[in-house]
């Protein structure tokens, strides 16, 4: 948590350091500010003041905002450059490496098979064998447990199609609740661990 004006608890999520010239970083993250029961009315970036050691203000995400950053970043540079992913469950959101772009609401992506419209539900992106089609946007939201839930009762998704985890013991579908995804310099791979939600111990 942070300390932020207004009513209610402020959360604290996504905290992206980012290395300047002179050896010095700077620290940011993402604020939530929350009211009961526990909804979340507020979004945005913070930065860690060192001098005064406390979390400033810099950006509020715009109500209209479709893609949000959630839970642990990791910093991978692909062909498209250097980004932070956000392995809330799944890696599948980002937005690119700099102070500039983490300050512009328009710069997170999902890797996402929806566009967003203004109906209801999001506009499902198939391709010519009317397969999912996803990429990278700024235009369409996460394709969620529950998103997807919605999509099957409405008939835009086959109940096959709906993403997730599968137990290679049971074959039983795994819901990520939270999770962090780190490079493993020992097996030169990325490991993901994540949190099941609603698991066998429930």
């Amino acid at each position: 948590t942070c300390k932020m004006p207004d009513k209610g608890p402020t959360w604290l999520d996504c905290l992206m350091k980012i290395d300047r010239e002179d050896k010095s970083s700077r620290l940011f993250g993402m604020y939530m500010k929350v009211e009961a029961p526990l909804h979340v009315y507020e979004r945005g970036i913070v930065e860690f003041n060192l001098t005064n050691a406390i979390w400033e203000h810099r950006m509020t995400f715009p109500d209209s905002q479709i893609v949000f950053p959630h839970g642990h970043p990791f910093k991978h540079h692909d062909a498209d450059g250097e980004y932070f992913y956000f392995a809330g469950g799944m890696p599948n959101t980002r937005v690119p490496a700099t102070v500039k772009d983490i300050l512009d609401p328009t710069r997170y992506e999902a890797y996402t098979c929806l566009t967003q419209s203004n109906k209801v539900l999001p506009v499902v992106r198939r391709d010519n064998k009317n397969e999912l089609s996803f990429s990278w946007t700024t235009n369409g939201p996460v394709l969620s447990d529950g998103l997807a839930q919605k999509l099957i009762q409405a008939g835009k998704l086959a109940p096959e199609e709906m993403p997730g985890l599968i137990d290679i013991e049971t074959g039983k579908r795994i819901y990520a609740h939270h999770g962090s995804v780190y490079y493993n310099a020992y097996l030169c791979k990325y490991v993901m661990v994540i949190s099941q939600s609603m698991g066998r111990s429930m």
